[in-house]
């Protein structure tokens, strides 16, 4: 028994690190080709082919550009971000009917709030006849869609990203009107004005209610007695006291952490840091970059 202790404790200690980390969300990219004069024009292998490698090259752009999440095509994950390709009748004005977007959405067991797609042009009314052929198609549509991607990112973040459960805990710090997340800035790939959003349940002496906390990263926490492991070496984010968002309750009213159950940690503005971009063992980029 002597002799298997060392084994134990490397065992315990590895254990004990990797539940330290966050569990990344992970997001399958899809692609689907909706568009009825494109695919009058393409056989069905050509349309799968087109489709796979759409989502592939969309993968990698999202990955280089938003650090807080792993992309990935061709995996089946539960939380998938949809992308069609086709008219989005919504203009009352019937040549806004030719316009050919980008319709883009999330879902899954992991997606917290309701909301519609995000809708970005990929050919406009005038380009509505200019096709691009088989070879090129994905090409092009890899292109418009970087293009929309690089002009409008923190649209996605906010209407779609933003609408993902990306932790399930926080630490509430009454004295400093702050919050600490279960993340560091490396782990998710934010810098400073990163913006998130904590919903908590309240216990107060003669009632419980459900609030919204929003808060902005300002620092980094090291450890201090009374606080949970997992928040020791992660990130500080402050109180936002804002007349535009819904106001919770001062955190100075808690008398201790106890008081609250937090539901889950949202991310409403994502500031990215700089980092190398990382390359899985599969080949598939994953998120760890940020920046522009």
């Amino acid at each position: 028994m002597k002799k298997r202790l060392p084994f134990l404790f490397a065992l315990i200690t590895i254990c004990s690190f990797q539940a330290s980390a966050i569990e990344r969300r992970t997001l399958q990219v899809t692609c689907d080709l909706a568009e009825h004069r494109y695919l009058q024009n393409l056989t069905d292998a050509q349309t799968s082919q087109i489709e796979t490698a759409c989502a592939g090259e969309v993968a990698s752009l999202l990955a280089q550009k938003i650090g807080f999440l792993d992309f990935v095509a061709g995996q089946n994950q539960d939380n998938k971000l949809a992308i069609t390709i086709g008219k989005t009748k919504q203009e009352a004005d019937p040549d806004a009917f030719r316009a050919v977007n980008f319709e883009i959405e999330i879902n899954g067991p992991n997606v917290i709030e309701s909301g519609g797609a995000t809708i970005w042009e990929f050919r406009s009314v005038d380009e509505y006849f200019d096709v691009p052929s088989a070879d090129t198609f994905a090409d092009a549509i890899t292109l418009g869609f970087g293009e929309n991607l690089a002009n409008q990112g923190e649209q996605l973040v906010e209407e779609q990203l933003g609408r993902l459960e990306i932790a399930g805990s926080a630490f509430p710090m009454p004295q400093e009107q702050s919050w600490l997340l279960p993340f560091s800035r490396e782990e998710l790939g934010i810098a400073d004005d990163s913006r998130f959003k904590i919903k908590a349940a309240l216990a107060f002496p003669s009632s419980k209610e459900r609030f919204t906390y929003y808060v902005v990263l300002f620092g980094d926490f090291e450890t201090a007695n009374g606080v949970p492991s997992e928040f020791h070496h992660k990130v500080k984010a402050l109180h936002l006291h804002d007349d535009k968002l819904e106001q919770a309750p001062s955190l100075q009213r808690l008398t201790s952490a106890d008081n609250v159950t937090v539901e889950y940690v949202m991310i409403s503005r994502y500031v990215p840091i700089a980092r190398p971009e990382r390359t899985s063992p599969s080949g598939l980029v994953t998120g760890q970059a940020g920046g522009e």
